[in-house]
């Protein structure tokens, strides 16, 4: 056997797609395949390698000079989307008509696949993949309430991926489960989470190249592109003033800021994480079926109908009824919500929407609080105008004072009676010199007094 030096083997690995750094006697990182006319070399991560080559095929298996292994059968597996998004890390499983596992793999970076252990003869392919659930939301559920009244039409993988019950049929309770699934009030789908062709193939000779597709249940129109979250670029910003008395009963409406055509609403929105309880969400419409949920700080809302509803600039898309607590009123912007990327919108026909801007109104509270509140002044450190909030239950007099850390006073402001009510208090503190002082407001009713201290940092 004539001997050829590992220097021979690192040259040939050099030319892998994927980079590999190897020591003179141990492979250090990664593994691959590579195959000329005459050689394949496969190997694994830190195994000891054999100094020697033989003339035609070569295996470096497990880091061991071995016979020749050649691939026999080859492919690729993609998502059935327009782009054929490659499929990494899935598990591929040959197996005979008996259901005898033959050979499996697992999909690299692109999607490709190789079986080495088989004969000729008859398979069937299975698979598997870790890779979540993706992109399954209202357009979905959209389309698969169209199709059941025949308004559009699924077919191939598609139509199969929208049966989630495994009825054999497509309805209103596969549009509603993915509806649930998309607002969290289940987790999983009886059909499971992935649908993978399971091809009969037919192998007389070697070489064999046959390709597979996936496809998310629930991803009707093949939105997904895995693993990515797509970014809709919608946006939600605050204004204009709405104002309210009653903290029990407050309804927030979501507005549009253009003309807009909606069959599906799919709307993902963080809240604030305290003082704030969503207790009923209702559409500007009679048409359609809403599911919304609330999971931790997020209101997951889901609407589609089979009939559009055609809004025009500042039409109101939907309501939110809340109630907010006394706390959420003590802190200045603290009723803020943030439009998440898994927010998406689609036409009357099922086409995606993006980049539509939504707003909602600042919240002004002209009612009563419960009890006795002063927030800490805002913003803070402060180089002129600083404010607080202030709640009273009853009328009561204000009094201001500000010393300086020795406790020296050096400026009090007689703000005189104020009626109750939820009040914002602004004073300018210009003439200050930067450094700590300490605050005392007093609200003194007919009979009681309320007091609250605190810090002011200003900086010049």
């Amino acid at each position: 056997m004539k001997k050829i030096k590992i220097v021979f083997i690192l040259a040939l690995i050099a030319n892998f797609s994927m980079a590999q750094v190897l020591s003179p006697t141990v492979v250090a990182t990664g593994g691959g395949y590579f195959a000329t006319a005459s050689a394949s070399v496969s190997f694994t991560i830190g195994e000891t390698v054999i100094e020697s080559y033989s003339a035609g095929s070569v295996g470096l298996t497990q880091g061991f000079q071995q016979g020749g292994r050649i691939p026999r059968i080859t492919g690729q597996m993609t998502y059935n989307n327009a782009l054929n998004s490659p499929l990494n890390g899935a598990k591929i499983y040959l197996k005979t008509l008996a259901g005898i596992v033959a050979d499996s793999a697992v999909t690299n970076s692109a999607g490709q696949f190789i079986f080495y252990n088989v004969n000729t003869g008859t398979y069937v392919f299975n698979a598997a993949t870790t890779i979540p659930l993706g992109s399954v939301n209202a357009v979905d559920a959209q389309i698969v309430l169209k199709h059941f009244v025949h308004m559009t039409t699924l077919t191939g993988m598609n139509k199969t991926a929208g049966d989630l019950d495994l009825s054999n049929y497509i309805n209103s309770i596969d549009a509603l489960y993915i509806a649930k699934r998309f607002t969290f009030l289940i987790n999983s789908f009886p059909s499971g989470d992935w649908l993978f062709t399971k091809d009969t193939i037919t192998v007389a000779a070697f070489p064999f190249a046959h390709n597979l597709k996936a496809l998310c249940f629930g991803d009707v129109n093949s939105s997904y592109i895995p693993p990515l979250k797509t970014d809709y670029q919608n946006s939600l910003t605050k204004a204009g003033t709405q104002k309210f008395s009653d903290l029990n009963h407050v309804e927030i409406p979501v507005i549009a800021e253009e003309a807009v055509s909606l069959g599906s609403v799919s709307w993902v929105m963080e809240l604030p994480e305290n003082g704030f309880e969503v207790k009923d969400v209702r559409m500007n419409t009679g048409k359609g079926q809403l599911v919304y949920n609330v999971s931790g700080h997020e209101l997951r809302l889901c609407w589609y109908s089979a009939e559009p509803i055609y809004l025009k600039n500042s039409d109101t898309v939907f309501f939110i009824n809340a109630q907010i607590t006394d706390d959420l009123l003590k802190q200045p912007n603290s009723i803020e919500f943030k439009l998440t990327q898994e927010s998406v919108f689609s036409d009357q026909f099922g086409r995606e929407l993006s980049q539509l801007p939504f707003r909602y109104p600042s919240l002004d509270f002209t009612g009563n609080p419960g009890e006795f509140f002063i927030s800490s002044n805002y913003p803070n450190p402060v180089q002129d105008i600083t404010s607080f909030r202030i709640g009273l239950p009853e009328d009561a007099a204000i009094m201001l004072r500000i010393f300086d850390l020795p406790g020296q006073e050096i400026r009090s402001v007689d703000l005189g009676n104020m009626e109750k009510g939820v009040h914002e208090l602004q004073f300018n503190l210009n003439n200050l010199a930067q450094g700590t002082y300490i605050y005392h407001i007093e609200a003194e009713t007919s009979a009681k007094k309320f007091t609250a201290t605190g810090k002011i940092e200003v900086s010049r």
